[in-house]
This record gives C-alpha cells, structure tokens and sequence, in this order.
C-alpha cells in the first residue's frame, strides 16, 4: 500500500493489546482477518497485515458458496424475516411478563398505545418501544395519553437517528409510521417540525429534494431525478411513504449519504484516494475523526459491528473487487467510518444552518448501534465546544510560543476544536497551537458558530445477533476491555 499521507493523523501504531480478543461473530475467515487487522504493527486504521487464510479462501466452490449465501443474506424478502426481525421484541416481551430478565440483559419497556404500538404492518403482532437502561431489571412504565411520546425523543433531543434493515418490509412500515407521527407530535411542541436526514439520497440531490418539499416535482418524480435505481437500488416504494409523511407535515428533506463516485473509491484505495475536494465537503474535521477512531472502545466497535459483514460485502463483489488483497479489510473499514462521519456532517451542517429545528434521521442499523457510527460523531460535532475553521494552511507546534516545534498542519478549510489561550488556540486534546503568523496578528482560522446537540437513537427490530448474542438476550453495552463501552441503542422499538 501507498503510503497514507492525506491524514497522518491516523497513523499513529495500534496501542498495544493485552492478548485478550473479545468474541467476534462472522466467519472463521472475517474472525481471523479482524484478529490480524487488530495485531498489526501498520497504521492501524490503514495497516499493511498479512490476513492469513484469506488467500486460501478464493478458490471457486468457496466463492460461489459465498456469493450464494450473501445474496440469500441481503434479498429483498429474506425467508422467515418476520420471525427473526421479531425476535429480540418478543423475548424481551416475555421476559417483562415472567417478571424478570436474564441477567445479561436489562430494559425499560414502554408499551405503546396508538400508532406506535399497533399500527404493525404483520397481522397479530403488537409494537413496543423500549428504552434501554443500565440496570439489571426492566422496568414497564405507565402511559396514560395514547398521544405521548418518550419525553426525551419529543422534548428534550435535537437529533433522533433511526436504524432500520434495508431489506425489510416491516422496518419500513414502521418507519413511516414512526415518520408520521414524530415529525406531527414534535412539530406541536417545538413550534417547528423537525427535518428528516435520509442516507438514501445522495449529497447532491440536496436541490432535488428541496423542489419535492416545495411541491415543484412529485413523489414519483424522485426516483429518476435522485438516480434511485443506481445509487441506492433498494425498492423505491417502501421508502416512498416516509417522503410524503415528511411532507406531510412540513419537515425538510435533507440528503446525508456521499457521492457513489467517491463512496466507490475507498474499499480498493482507502481514505488516500479522497482528493482535496473530497476532505472539504465530507471529512472537514479531521482531527475529530482522528479523535474518534483513536477512542479505546473503537476497535472492539470494529471487530464486533463493522467487520462481521466484511466476508459477504466481498463475495457479494459490492466493494469493486472479490480479491480481498485489494479490497482488504482495512480498506473496507476505512470505507465504513467516512461514510458515518460523511453522514454525520452533513446533518450538523444542515442543523447549525437553520438552528430552529431538530432532525430525524433515518440511516442502516449498523450506523447505530453500539454508537460509533454516526452518533457518537453527531455528539462530538454537537459537543458545543468553541469551533474553529481555518481561512488558510496553518502550523501547528507542541507550545504556545513562536520557538515550540511543528508538530503538524492544518488544511485551509479544515475544521478544529479549540480554546483561546492568551494569543494562540489550544486544540482539544493536547494536539497543538495554533499561532499568530506573518506579523499580522491574525489567527487564520475564524470561529465557528456550533450548536450543542443532544442525540438519541432507535433501533428497528434489532436481531439476537446484531445485539451480539446466540441468544434472545442482547448485550446492551458494547463488549470491550473498558467497562465503559456504549450501548446497543436508547431506544428499541420492536415487534412482538
């Protein structure tokens, strides 16, 4: 591989693991690919490692068998998908109703009268809304008014983000039921409906969406005028009513995911291949996603979340290549974090833009749970620390004063967190000052205007697995040798 130069930030070594590996589910390959990814002594976002018994996989019966059970895994109509999808509601249903949950899992259920509850798509199936909570026990809580919302979803958050399964049916039923109501309900408290965030649409049909929202073109008019059937290619019509629902009652529509062109680059050339542009519109906080994949719980998130569906992306070849020496692992990962910081900017640019209002997202589930997606980015980007942009290329230097030594530099347009220090700006994690240069007295660098963000998320239908257990108990924090690992989710919401 090239040597990564664009973001030498992220360069920094693996710190050093204790030996021990946290279960990882997938294949045998992906388990040994996440193992040699953790164990390298590269650049551990954009390491070089051996991924052994890789090679040994891509004889043909193997392959085909791969491709097979990936098309089986990703089919619109997956067989028995209401009983899975369901699994981890009615488990935790039954639980309630036996008074007591299995140790690894705890809960706070909050059965849900109204469109929330009953409005299933599945005939005999009754809808819950759990609220996930450190403790050992579930809690059902009392709801009077059919109409009321969680208090911190209506109320109190800026951002909800809601997970859903591309491939089903019953996910999208409820997340225009979910759409309808929310935007309705939080419209009426805040003063102001809330946009809607939708990974489905490109960055670029931004102007797209704001002539559907003005009732220049239809619903219809957006499959062709957004380039659906090449850019996202699951059925238009299941996502058709979460639109005209957003419509409905007055709520923006706002694209998150980046452009295919450039999405399509990353799993064959990694972050390197961004160009300049690319880091301006999508990844302009640099340091912050540095900060992000440099969090110790990050590469348990990696092993656990990100890298189980390494194996069928590959033979699937959704990722450019089947040769998994040039579709590695490293750049698949490195592929994932840009689209969930990419996604993430673009829902705080659009929420500091018109601060009036919240927003609704509505992303894959595998950019929610366990937070590391877009969640925990949305939260730093919202953190409500003093922003800066830089007007030019800055230097950076490990002191405060003219003499202290470069330490690194700062792209024009970058964006950073920072303090005033006397005549300078610390950066936010001991990684520099910027100065005063060229006898001006000018920073180069001008403040931005952030907004603090409080964020929730909901995750449709979760299966055992995905909550990272065999069983219908999920693990309700991440996994991780830091006790302080982040949940699977605030909220659940679940068919039963």
């Amino acid at each position: 591989l090239k040597p990564f130069s664009a973001f030498a930030m992220l360069s920094a070594p693996c710190p050093a693991c204790d030996g021990h590996l946290a279960p990882v589910s997938g294949t045998g390959t992906q388990r040994r690919a996440s193992e040699d990814f953790r164990h390298s002594s590269a650049p551990w976002i954009l390491g070089v490692s051996a991924v052994s018994g890789l090679a040994q996989m891509r004889h043909r019966q193997v392959r085909a068998l791969r491709r097979r059970l990936a098309k089986v895994a990703m089919s619109s109509k997956p067989p028995g998908e209401a009983p899975t999808r369901r699994s981890l509601g009615a488990n935790l249903a039954a639980a309630v109703a036996a008074g007591g949950v299995p140790k690894s899992a705890s809960a706070e259920v909050l059965s849900r009268p109204g469109p929330l509850a009953t409005g299933a798509s599945t005939a005999g199936t009754r809808r819950q809304l759990f609220r996930v909570k450190d403790q050992d026990w579930p809690k059902e809580l009392d709801r009077t008014n059919p109409a009321d919302f969680p208090h911190e979803l209506a109320d109190d958050c800026d951002v909800v983000i809601l997970g859903e399964h591309h491939n089903s049916s019953s996910d999208h039923s409820m997340e225009a039921d979910f759409t309808r109501e929310f935007t309705k309900e939080r419209g009426r408290r805040a003063g102001l409906p809330p946009a809607v965030g939708l990974e489905m649409v490109e960055q670029q049909f931004q102007p797209i969406l704001d002539s559907f929202g003005r009732g220049e073109i239809s619903v219809t008019d957006l499959y062709d005028a957004t380039e659906w059937s090449t850019r996202w290619v699951w059925p238009f019509e299941l996502y058709a009513p979460v639109f005209e629902a957003a419509k409905a009652n007055g709520s923006p529509l706002v694209a998150l995911n980046p452009a295919t062109e450039v999405r399509r680059k990353l799993p064959l050339e990694g972050l390197q291949a961004l160009t300049p542009e690319d880091r301006g519109l999508y990844l302009p906080d640099a340091l912050g996603f540095a900060a992000t994949l440099r969090d110790p719980n990050f590469r348990s998130y990696a092993d656990l979340v990100v890298m189980p569906s390494y194996d069928t992306h590959v033979a699937g070849e959704w990722l450019g290549s089947s040769d998994s020496n040039v579709a590695t692992p490293q750049n698949f990962l490195s592929a994932r974090v840009f689209r969930d910081e990419a996604m993430a900017y673009a829902a705080w640019r659009y929420l500091n833009k018109d601060q009036r209002r919240g927003m609704l997202l509505i992303v894959g589930c595998d950019h929610v749970r366990y937070d590391y997606g877009i969640p925990a980015r949305l939260k730093r980007l919202g953190s409500g620390l003093s922003r800066w942009q830089a007007d030019r290329q800055l230097l950076l230097r490990n002191g405060p004063t003219p003499s202290a030594q470069i330490s690194g530099r700062l792209a024009p347009g970058e964006v950073f967190s920072a303090e005033v220090d006397g005549d300078s700006l610390r950066l936010q994690g001991q990684r520099g000052f910027v100065l005063p240069e060229g006898g001006t007295g000018s920073l180069g660098a001008s403040l931005v205007e952030g907004r603090k963000l409080k964020v929730a998320t909901v995750l449709l239908n979760p299966t055992a697995n995905e909550g990272l257990a065999n069983t219908g108990a999920p693990r309700w924090k991440l996994p991780s040798d830091n006790a302080t690992g982040p949940a699977l989710a605030d909220y659940i919401w679940a068919e039963a």
